[in-house]
């Protein structure tokens, strides 16, 4: 996976705090999609392979506006 950074929020922020909160806005949302979708959208397995716990996902999720979209199947359907 390739994350194309927007490094004009980073180079020209003085405060390194906001450069890196701003550096980690741009990351965090990919590496939770792909994390997630390793871990087959499960969270708790997700956080054993991250190292963090699952209400850190959950926030982090919320944070960035993802979510985790389940396909309902009604029985006997073809889809």
């Amino acid at each position: 996976m390739i994350i194309k950074i927007d490094l004009s929020a980073i180079i020209g922020e003085k405060d390194q705090r906001k450069a890196y909160q701003a550096l980690k806005d741009q990351i965090e949302p990919a590496f939770l999609t792909e994390l997630l979708e390793y871990a087959n959208n499960n969270k708790r397995l997700a956080s054993k392979i991250a190292g963090i716990q699952v209400a850190t996902i959950n926030k982090k999720l919320k944070r960035h506006g993802l979510f985790i979209a389940r396909k309902v199947v009604r029985l006997g359907s073809k889809s």
